[in-house]
C-alpha cells in the first residue's frame, strides 16, 4: 500500500512540477506566438496592397496595424492563462480527489439484519453533492 500511495503522490508531484514549469515557459511561449501571430497576420495584411484598399473602402479603421499588434497579445495571453489555468485546474481536482477518496475510506449503512450497504470513498460523493447543491442555491 505504501509504494501504491507513493507513486500517486510521485505523480501528483510531477503534475504540479509540470504546472510550475509551465508557468516559468509562459512568457516565452507568449513572445514566441505573439510575435508568428504577428508576422502571420501582418504579411496577410501587407499582401497584394490589402492596406491601401481598405483605406480607400473605409474612413473609420484607424492604425490598424496596432490594433492588430494589440489583439493578438491579448488573444495569446489570454488563450496561455485559460489553458495553464485548466491543466492547474485539472490536476488540483484530480489531487484532491485521491486524497479525499483515500482518507475518507467507506461507509457503511446498516438496513437491518445481515443486509448493509458499502459506499467507497463517500466523501467524495458528499462533496460532489454539496457543490452540486451549493451551485444550484446560487443559481
Amino acid at each position: 500500500m505504501f509504494w501504491w500511495q507513493f507513486a500517486i503522490f510521485g505523480m501528483l508531484a510531477l503534475s504540479f512540477i509540470v504546472v510550475c514549469l509551465l508557468r516559468l515557459l509562459q512568457g516565452i511561449l507568449h513572445i514566441r506566438w505573439r510575435r508568428w501571430l504577428t508576422e502571420r497576420f501582418l504579411g496577410n495584411w501587407l499582401e497584394n496592397q490589402s492596406y491601401y484598399r481598405m483605406q480607400l473602402g473605409q474612413t473609420t479603421t484607424d492604425n490598424p496595424d496596432q490594433r492588430i499588434a494589440d489583439d493578438l497579445n491579448r488573444f495569446a495571453n489570454q488563450s496561455l492563462d485559460l489553458s495553464l489555468g485548466l491543466f492547474n485546474a485539472i490536476v488540483t481536482l484530480l489531487s484532491f480527489l485521491s486524497i479525499l477518496w483515500t482518507l475518507s475510506g467507506a461507509l457503511t449503512i446498516p438496513l437491518g439484519g445481515d443486509v448493509e450497504i458499502a459506499i467507497p470513498g463517500y466523501m467524495v460523493f458528499a462533496a460532489l453533492i454539496y457543490a452540486i447543491g451549493g451551485t444550484m442555491a446560487t443559481h
